[in-house]
């Protein structure tokens, strides 16, 4: 079983205008992490040979993102990979029936109710630029984890990989992002189908979320709340306040009372 950790490290930014020439880059990093071999049963694993590290670099590769702040569709979080499946059976093939059971419940509980596993495909956060400079935030982008793997789009739930790694939905001029809430487009208890039973494209259901942000307008000194539809990356309302928020003010989702 591997599991992927998504980070984005940056330096705090401290003083009332921060001096971005001192600041480092703020770049994406996606690390996975090997728990145990996915062929072994538990008895066969050995303690000193895991967990390992498999890989750990910025991401997506090949580009130059300065982002900060990454968030998934909070159904995804602390997902496991999307092998994960095989281990239920290959545990299973190793343990007695009690155990066997025990932990193939345990194994089944991290899966959605279609047997998909809960590993996000996209994650979302702020990004200032795409040429690995230290700046303000000017919008949001969405990364796709999955760009350029192998066998992505054989289950049901997938589509094959997109040509560009990530989408980025940019402010106009000397306005700056702040980070952004998900709030699912879908149920809990049915991860893959909207609540109205439509999606506004085929991407998978990670990306299926609403994007808010609050961004500050330094012409008018004032802030926005920006909604934008996480499926397509484009902005579907736009709330103004009538004076500038705090900066780094944003805030949380709850899901309503069932």
């Amino acid at each position: 079983m591997s599991l992927n950790l998504l980070c984005a490290l940056f330096v705090g930014r401290g003083g009332d205008a921060p001096r971005y020439d001192s600041v480092p880059v703020t770049r994406f990093w996606k690390t996975e992490v090997e728990l145990w071999p996915p062929t072994a049963t538990i008895s066969g694993v050995s303690s000193s040979e895991w967990p390992k590290v498999l890989s750990h670099s910025p991401w997506p590769q090949g580009t130059n993102l300065s982002v900060e702040l990454p968030y998934v569709h909070p159904n995804y979080e602390c997902g496991v990979h999307k092998d994960n499946k095989y281990i239920l059976h290959a545990k299973a093939a190793g343990a007695g029936a009690a155990a066997a059971a025990q932990e193939g419940a345990s194994t089944a509980s991290l899966l959605n109710d279609d047997g998909a596993t809960k590993e996000a495909r996209y994650a979302f956060m702020s990004i200032s630029n795409e040429v690995g400079l230290a700046s303000a935030p000017q919008g949001w982008v969405r990364v796709d984890l999955w760009h350029d793997l192998d066998h992505v789009g054989e289950n049901s739930d997938e589509v094959a990989t997109t040509a560009e790694p990530y989408v980025a939905h940019y402010l106009t001029t000397r306005q700056f992002s702040e980070e952004v809430v998900l709030v699912p487009k879908t149920s809990l208890k049915d991860p893959i189908t909207p609540l109205d039973g439509t999606s506004t494209s085929e991407t998978h259901p990670s990306a299926r979320v609403w994007l808010l942000g609050i961004f500050f307008d330094a012409p008018s000194n004032r802030s926005a709340l920006a909604v934008l539809d996480g499926e397509t990356m484009q902005r579907e309302a736009t709330i103004w306040l009538d004076h500038a928020s705090a900066f780094s003010l944003h805030g949380s989702w709850q899901k309503p009372p069932e």
